[in-house]
């Protein structure tokens, strides 16, 4: 077969074409060295040669190539690396989640708390210390120790109320913001899909919207494990384009559709009881729940912040729960210990005909005697003769009170709203004590039949129990009946603890955080390494084709000389 005269100029025609696109593609690397999420390009080119058999085929005859077919433009990207990397930056997720919520609890529980916590306990220790002196049991420093008491339960509903307003906050930013933010993104990688597909029938690669498609699929990863897969669709004869399917795989190892080519689905939440409930309504349409169903990402570590509680449902996150039933606990330790320390032994009393009679004891006789609001005494029970007439003659002052068997509550604080338990916003001091009806109990021990009005060991008793070791527990929530003891010692280490443990918390979610991070930049790293625009590598591949275009180039010059020579100077002897 004698092969086509101007077959070499085509060769070489294709490939100063191939030479130049790719030149042009490595400017088009060059100029978007700098743009968020642009995926590096290249040119796709094949050697180009006859498909089909020709008549002219001989044993001697030798095949060569018609030059190089440019087939396309490509993106270069690792399917692996970018699965690796969305499988890491949703563990990132979970953990910054954890982290960021732990860090608004610390504001609540910084040191400066604690040691306003510890001051307030002092100062109310030392109320005390002044109340039980011989001379100190007065109205005055009795409202001393109810200031200090105040103050003491106005700092703990200080941290209730920053903890009821950080949940508050946490659960309508997770409604309305990630939960808004991801079915955004959803449904732009779906439009994203459409336009993909529809440029790509055209004929358009569309690599452009594939880096923003790969850039909202990087996001979409941080907020829950993805999986991405892409098939080919047939769209007519011998035609198809590639089409992309969105999945995630739940606890229980069920697979839902988020996105299905145009289809997306869409998350719901509801924020208006506790635990926060999270559901997905899928691309098939099915709806399901998967408020304990997630496995990572940042909607599994924002649930577990607002719904789990630690050592009191069995989970393995302390959540804002945790602390708020800790704080809980201590408030209510700290209120029933001091109302029952200030219940009081009281005198017994008959009530008769409208009016309060009280009882004593005639050490010799043995007899009764009452006394009327008026100080008189009579040896008349007020409820056989009412009103009493018979008068004792003998000398009240040799008279012994009869003390009630059962103390009287005086309790030093009460529930501002009744029956629903002492918590740290529920809380109050008590109107009893606030209106002067009674104070502190100042001592329940008779010496000689009588309470002495000096005497002070209830008080003292106070003051130790601000320096006494307590078991400190919550109900379960997983196990109804049944108490979890998260603590044991005074009130204010107590208080102290939940700083304690926070920090200690924060801590290990911090380190956690710092290694992911790192292995998140190393696999990001390797990705930009096949990804990403080197410039070094680009400059090179310029020199590369600038050679090849130049080589192509004289190539042509050769050919032309071939044939000026052919046409020229062939057949011009005898002339």
């Amino acid at each position: 077969m004698i092969r086509s005269t101007f077959a070499g100029l085509t060769t070489a025609q294709l490939g100063m074409a191939a030479s130049q696109r790719s030149i042009d593609v490595t400017g088009q690397n060059i100029a978007n060295l700098n743009t968020e999420g642009y995926t590096r390009q290249r040119l796709d080119i094949a050697s180009l040669n006859m498909r089909n058999g020709s008549i002219y085929n001989s044993s001697n005859s030798a095949r060569v190539g018609y030059g190089v077919d440019i087939t396309g433009i490509s993106q270069l990207r690792d399917p692996f690396l970018d699965a690796q990397y969305r499988s890491q930056i949703a563990k990132l997720g979970t953990t910054d989640a954890h982290a960021a919520g732990l860090e608004k609890l610390q504001v609540s529980f910084d040191e400066s708390t604690t040691s306003g916590i510890r001051d307030a306990f002092i100062n109310l220790s030392n109320a005390l210390h002044t109340l039980s002196k011989p001379d100190g049991y007065t109205k005055e420093n009795d409202t001393v120790v109810r200031s200090r008491m105040q103050i003491i339960v106005n700092l703990l509903r200080e941290k209730a109320v920053n903890l009821q307003d950080i949940r508050t906050d946490a659960q309508e930013n997770f409604q309305s913001t990630d939960i808004k933010d991801l079915n955004g993104t959803l449904k732009n990688i779906a439009e994203l899909n459409t336009s993909i597909k529809n440029s790509q029938i055209l004929g358009n690669p569309a690599l452009e919207l594939m880096d923003e498609r790969n850039r909202l699929l990087d996001e979409l990863g941080s907020y829950l494990p993805i999986n991405v897969t892409y098939k080919q669709k047939n769209i007519g004869e011998g035609y198809s384009v590639q089409v992309m399917k969105v999945s995630f795989t739940d606890s229980d190892g069920l697979t839902h559709n988020l996105i299905d080519d145009g289809r997306y689905g869409q998350f719901r939440t509801d924020i208006s009881d506790q635990p926060v409930t999270l559901s997905l309504t899928d691309a098939d349409g099915f709806t399901n729940d998967f408020t304990d169903k997630l496995t990572d990402g940042t909607l599994k570590g924002t649930l577990d912040f607002l719904n789990k509680s630690g050592d009191f449902d069995d989970t393995d996150f302390k959540g804002i729960g945790y602390y708020e039933k800790v704080l809980d606990s201590l408030v209510e330790k700290f209120v029933t210990e001091f109302n029952n320390a200030n219940a009081a032994t009281v005198q017994e009393s008959v009530t008769a005909g409208g009016k309060d009679y009280f009882k004593f004891t005639d050490p010799a006789t043995g007899n009764t005697i009452y006394k009327d609001e008026n100080d008189k005494y009579y040896t008349d029970d007020p409820a056989v003769t009412t009103p009493p007439v018979t008068e004792f003659t003998g000398d009240p002052k040799t008279l012994k009170p009869v003390y009630s068997p059962n103390k009287e509550d005086r309790p030093l604080f009460e529930e501002i709203e009744p029956g629903k338990g002492f918590t740290a916003l529920n809380v109050k001091v008590a109107t009893g004590w606030l209106e002067g009806s009674y104070g502190i109990t100042n001592s329940n021990n008779t010496v000689n039949g009588v309470i002495g009005s000096t005497a002070s060991e209830n008080i003292e008793n106070m003051i130790n129990m601000l320096s006494k070791e307590y078991a400190f527990s919550s109900d379960s929530i997983t196990k109804p009946g049944m108490d979890v003891r998260f603590y044991t010692g005074t009130f204010y280490s107590c208080f102290a603890n939940i700083e304690s443990t926070l920090g200690i918390d924060l801590s290990s979610m911090s380190t956690t955080l710092d290694n992911q991070i790192t292995v998140l930049n190393q696999t990001a790293n390797s990705r930009d390494g096949i990804s990403g625009v080197q410039l070094d590598e680009e400059g090179m591949n310029l020199l590369h084709y600038n050679q090849s275009y130049s080589a192509a180039a004289r190539l042509m010059t050769t050919l032309d000389e071939m044939l000026d020579k052919l046409i020229n100077g062939t057949g011009v002897v005898g002339r």
